[in-house]
């Protein structure tokens, strides 16, 4: 591993979140229409997505689905702007993750709320 530096966003490699199911795409992106919304009304999502709460989260969206494909990846959707509006709001310390080549690992929350703030620049770790 390697140290901190500052990294141009457009430098970082980041691959779109989408879902097949049923052969349809569901695109997982959020709006910035629905992190603005989510700021507005103030709903920030403070649970992480890595690990295991992404296990957790994705029982809790096929409950409240109930079966319903397409909400349940509008409820994905949803989770992923009230994340990145928390970062948008409050800010953060840790650096994202990213490869030599500048493939994005970990922090994509961070990254998209960098690229809603109109920043230039993220701070990143350089992994192996």
């Amino acid at each position: 591993m390697q140290g901190i530096a500052n990294r141009k966003l457009s430098e970082i490699r980041i691959t779109k979140p989408y879902a097949v199911f049923d052969g349809r795409l569901h695109d997982l992106e959020p709006s910035e229409d629905e992190i603005q919304n989510a700021l507005d009304n103030d709903k920030l999502e403070e649970r992480e997505f890595s690990g295991d709460g992404q296990n957790a989260l994705a029982e809790e969206w096929s409950k409240r689905a109930n079966g319903d494909a397409e909400e349940f990846y509008r409820l994905q959707r949803l989770f992923h702007a009230e994340r990145i509006a928390r970062f948008v709001k409050h800010g953060w310390t840790n650096p994202i993750d990213i490869k030599k080549d500048g493939e994005l690992v970990d922090g994509g929350h961070r990254y998209r709320a960098a690229r809603f703030l109109k920043r230039d620049e993220i701070e990143v770790r350089i992994v192996e």
